[in-house]
């Protein structure tokens, strides 16, 4: 996963990076000055080098996940 996100353009981390906080394209356009149709190109190209086909498949594969629970959480399940 962390080939595909090294290959995004610095914008498109940031078009990213707005997804994930659950922006519309009008809000990233406006934040990032650009027109939404700009936007939609961008997300267009995101999804491509993830290899997602849309924007909560795009959440979906950057979120990340713990691969182990904390330690307090296994420590927690033990009884004296």
């Amino acid at each position: 996963m962390s080939a595909a996100l090294t290959r995004l353009t610095q914008r498109e981390r940031q078009m990213l990076d707005a997804l994930i906080q659950g922006k519309t394209d009008k809000e990233i356009a406006s934040d990032l000055g650009v027109s939404p149709k700009t936007v939609s190109f961008h997300l267009g190209n995101i999804y491509r080098k993830l290899g997602v086909p849309n924007r909560r498949a795009a959440r979906e594969k950057v979120a990340t996940k713990p691969k182990n629970p904390p330690i307090h959480a296994k420590l927690g399940s033990f009884s004296h």
